[in-house]
């Protein structure tokens, strides 16, 4: 519904909606589809009631902001902004967010990766009796191999190092980071540091510092942890320690 296909079909519910203009996708987002974003996307000078106040206010019969929060266990923030909450915080108002909408897709990025172990349970527990209790389709894409045994059906990236070439975790102009608990199976590499280059591909003059990697298993992939194509910022302050590698190259 964002990206147009050159040929084929993209049936959702019956309907083909590679037919749809641009009027039809947007009603189709709006209506059907919700989004978490691994960078939150929420409006900063807004509470974090009032995010979720965005979504529901443009569907029928949308869940209470007040109720959802609750759910993702934030009761007690709803009038706090995104700069008063954490990042796990900020997640968990993407999350109540999508789910206030009551949409028949859910598509998630990386939906606990900024949440600690307990919050993270409790977030996929949702998502799950969301699916099961409402029909919803909930499409969650994440390095975490752990959730595979919740899902009905799962695809995997890069099966058998066919598909493009895709690294496992990019950490780049970023510091204070924690990557732990991640299994990762790619055809690339495992775990790339770079410096240089925002989020977005933009050149920044940024260094990746203070990066702790541990208790994480690589199975495949052209590397363990490199330095990648871009290093002008500056990589700094590095640990990588507990590591388990299966089969990667390097």
């Amino acid at each position: 519904g964002i990206d147009s296909c050159d040929s084929g079909q993209i049936s959702i519910d019956g309907v083909d909606i590679a037919n749809y203009n641009a009027h039809e996708l947007t009603t189709y987002r709006r209506n059907d589809v919700g989004f978490v974003f691994q960078f939150y996307n929420l409006v900063p000078n807004l509470t974090a009631k009032e995010n979720v106040e965005l979504a529901s206010q443009i569907v029928e019969e949308a869940l209470y902001p007040e109720e959802v929060l609750l759910q993702v266990g934030l009761g007690r923030r709803m009038n706090n902004f995104p700069a008063q909450l954490s990042g796990g915080e900020q997640q968990r108002v993407t999350i109540a967010r999508a789910l206030a909408k009551r949409p028949k897709l859910l598509l998630c990025d990386e939906p606990t990766g900024a949440l600690d172990y307990e919050t993270g349970k409790q977030i996929l527990q949702i998502l799950e009796d969301t699916a099961r209790q409402t029909g919803t389709t909930v499409v969650i894409i994440t390095q975490n191999a752990l959730i595979k045994p919740m899902a009905k059906s799962v695809i995997k990236n890069n099966e058998d190092g066919s598909g493009p070439s895709t690294d496992g975790i990019d950490v780049d102009s970023s510091s204070w980071v924690l990557i732990q608990n991640c299994d990762i199976d790619c055809n690339d590499d495992n775990f790339c540091l770079k410096a240089g280059r925002d989020w977005d591909g933009l050149r920044v003059n940024r260094p990746t510092e203070y990066v702790v990697i541990r208790k994480c298993i690589a199975r495949r992939g052209a590397g363990l942890v490199t330095l990648g194509s871009e290093t002008a910022g500056g990589i700094r302050n590095i640990l990588a320690t507990d590591f388990s590698a299966r089969h990667t190259d390097n």
